[in-house]
């Protein structure tokens, strides 16, 4: 894995049998997991607890194609973190503890993160009631690896999103969830989580809403257009 140089300042990548040994195998250590996608709103594994929180100086994206809630033709578009100074990610953090779960956890999310393109990180997180960082596991998709899609306004991603479906669902789903914790979880958190408001995911939920209700369209030139590609490419996108 070749790893950006602006990603070392925000992001450590360990050695995953190192952290098998210090972290999921010992009986004493909790595993954390940072969530800033559909894990907020769907962890298949157990955890003992779930904090609010952020992550500094980091962006979430929808720039990582998915193959599952999209398809070979359009695939869907799923957050990943980007290095971004003076930003604050809100999310969440799952604590995990006992040898069994966290060990159940690691291997289901190598499943649903690692054969998907992401890499395993760790970053600190911080709760939103306190301003003690401590390091936690997470999953991003590089900048530069081979899943990232081509930068487009903020009105053909939402159309791109409105429009993926894959064998797990509707994309636009997955963003609406998104928006929903941001309004449900963090926003009532204000002041202290004011930015969030700032979030586009938010942006993009509205657009992709106004595509859903008819209030805007695009033509079939526009449509044809809008179709998502790879930034590796810059074609059209061929399901890995």
């Amino acid at each position: 894995m070749g790893v950006n140089c602006k990603l070392l300042e925000f992001f450590e990548f360990p050695s995953i049998p190192e952290f098998c040994e210090n972290v999921i195998n010992n009986d004493t250590t909790p595993f954390w997991v940072y969530a800033y996608g559909s894990l907020l709103w769907y962890p298949n594994f157990s955890f003992e607890e779930r904090v609010l929180g952020y992550v500094h100086d980091v962006k979430r994206v929808m720039s990582q194609a998915s193959f599952r809630l999209g398809d070979h033709d359009w695939p869907g578009r799923v957050a990943t973190l980007i290095p971004c100074p003076g930003e604050r990610t809100w999310g969440a953090a799952y604590k995990i503890t006992g040898v069994g779960n966290k060990r159940e956890a690691f291997q289901k999310m190598f499943e649903r993160e690692i054969k998907q393109d992401y890499e395993f990180a760790t970053v600190k997180f911080v709760p939103y009631n306190s301003s003690t960082a401590f390091k936690v596991a997470v999953y991003v998709a590089l900048p530069e690896g081979p899943g990232i899609l081509v930068p487009v306004t903020p009105e053909i991603e939402a159309y791109q999103i409105f429009r993926a479906r894959g064998i797990i669902g509707m994309d636009k789903n997955y963003l609406y969830e998104l928006a929903k914790f941001l309004k449900n979880e963090i926003l009532p958190l204000t002041p202290d989580a004011a930015d969030a408001s700032n979030d586009y995911v938010l942006r993009l939920a509205a657009l992709a809403m106004e595509y859903e209700s008819g209030q805007r369209k695009l033509d079939k030139a526009q449509e044809e257009m809008a179709r998502p590609k790879l930034r590796a490419t810059n074609d059209k996108v061929t399901q890995p």
